[in-house]
């Protein structure tokens, strides 16, 4: 009788992440259990609590990889040569969307989720991860000409601050309709912000037009469900 490999606690780690996301993705955070996860990867209930302490903190290590997938792909718009500033952030941008392609609902619970201990990891790995890497890609822009600030850290703190108060989808705010009115207003705002050519935010964007839709759909149906809940 041949005994299981003991697997390195790094790639059991991993394991668990990943069946924890793609059952996020699948059938919802609400409705997946720790039972569904451990039964996925096939391993004992105690296993799972030596790496995570509840459902909720193995989300908010998910939350965690998808700001180094972002971090790693501010890197490499750092690498490539003769980007400008507003080149490299279109980069970036289109990298963030390529990590929600397929898992839009688990953005939108992720971002419409009441839970305060959620949307403080958001607030946090958004001041602590991402604003520090897009000041320094602001800094580029005012280099080459391509952004116009005196303040890239305020202004990169300002850029992200623009996508959790203006994209709000709640139904009650007006919809699919009010939604795309906030775009609108979004990359208004943030090129006036980073000091950019009036449209040159809109353009950024514009490659990747379906794919933020599908995200904005995904947002709509998660904040229908529970603006639905609330009233039952």
């Amino acid at each position: 009788m041949t005994s299981r490999r003991s697997k390195h606690p790094e790639e059991r780690r991993k394991e668990l992440l990943d069946a924890a996301e793609r059952l996020f993705v699948e059938q919802g955070y609400e409705e997946t259990s720790i039972r569904d996860i451990i039964t996925t990867v096939g391993v004992a209930h105690g296993l799972f609590y030596y790496y995570f302490r509840s459902k909720e903190d193995i989300l908010a290590a998910i939350i965690d990889r998808f700001y180094d997938s972002f971090l790693r792909a501010v890197d490499e718009a750092h690498t490539k040569e003769g980007r400008t500033g507003l080149e490299m952030l279109g980069d970036i941008i289109a990298a963030g969307i390529a990590m929600k392609k397929g898992k839009e609902r688990l953005f939108a619970y992720i971002g419409a989720s009441d839970d305060i201990h959620i949307q403080e990891q958001l607030a946090r790995g958004a001041a602590e991860r991402m604003a520090p890497a897009i000041a320094a890609i602001l800094r580029a822009g005012v280099r080459d000409g391509s952004f116009d600030t005196p303040y890239p850290d305020e202004a990169a703190r300002a850029f992200l601050a623009c996508g959790t108060t203006i994209l709000d989808a709640r139904p009650s705010a007006g919809g699919a309709d009010g939604y795309l009115c906030k775009l609108e207003a979004y990359y208004d705002i943030t090129a006036r912000i980073i000091g950019a050519r009036p449209g040159a935010v809109r353009e950024l964007y514009a490659s990747v037009q379906d794919d933020i839709d599908r995200i904005m759909r995904a947002y709509t149906a998660v904040c229908e469900e529970y603006d639905n809940n609330e009233h039952h």
